[in-house]
């Protein structure tokens, strides 16, 4: 495996990301997609960041939407479909912002202690499996920019080893016992360098948005 990670910036624009290139896998809430020398937003939220009847809402829109899916599955239509998909991931990550920046749940990364075993976990493999833009780490979720992955489904391994190896972190570190993170992340494809700027204004805001003056952690690598 190539351990050498992409470029921050694309030297003249980014990826052509055609629906061809894209893979995509299936979570509980939400569908992932994967692109070859794509940039993500990657957001992970706490197990009890957002009510579970709020939850158990979501996912039964999520059935609806899902069946409309169904019927733009014909190549004339893939657009349509791919419109359709960005369309639910916008609005339900919009949605769930709500209730993160509300402070829901027992925003266990409020805990310097705990933002910091996070923060490592994260920064680990930097430069070596991947290459990170930039990360904020709020309460009870964390946002990242990242880039520099090689393979469909290397970018799931890498959320399943920040989720595994901090989750253990955590646990030891407040002696608990449980599960740390919702079982869903939202990704999203950064398609060019304008929604970059904006993803990364996003990300390192988003503090200031929640009205935070302490307990959280944040930094940039471009």
């Amino acid at each position: 495996m190539n351990d050498t990670p992409a470029p921050l910036l694309p030297r003249s624009s980014f990826p052509d990301l055609k629906l061809a290139t894209v893979t995509v896998s299936h979570g509980a809430y939400l569908p992932m997609w994967e692109a070859n020398g794509a940039i993500y937003h990657i957001s992970l939220h706490l197990a009890d960041s957002v009510p579970q009847d709020q939850l158990l809402a979501w996912k039964e829109e999520r059935a609806r939407i899902d069946a409309r899916l169904k019927d733009t599955m014909n190549p004339p239509l893939a657009t349509e479909r791919e419109i359709l998909i960005d369309e639910m991931r916008a609005v339900y990550n919009e949605r769930v912002e709500e209730f993160l920046n509300a402070g829901c749940g027992s925003c266990l990364l409020a805990d310097a202690r705990v933002a910091e075993a996070v923060r490592e976990t994260l920064v680990y493999a930097n430069g070596k499996r991947f290459a990170l833009h930039a990360y904020a780490i709020m309460p009870n979720h964390l946002h990242v920019i990242v880039g520099g992955f090689g393979a469909a489904g290397q970018v799931r391994k890498q959320i399943e080893d920040w989720k595994s190896i901090s989750a253990h972190r955590i646990n030891k570190l407040l002696h608990r016992e449980g599960s740390v993170w919702r079982r869903d992340e939202y990704t999203h494809i950064i398609r060019s360098r304008e929604e970059y700027a904006d993803q990364l204004s996003y990300v390192w805001h988003n503090p200031d948005a929640a009205g935070l003056t302490t307990g959280f952690l944040r930094e940039k690598f471009v």
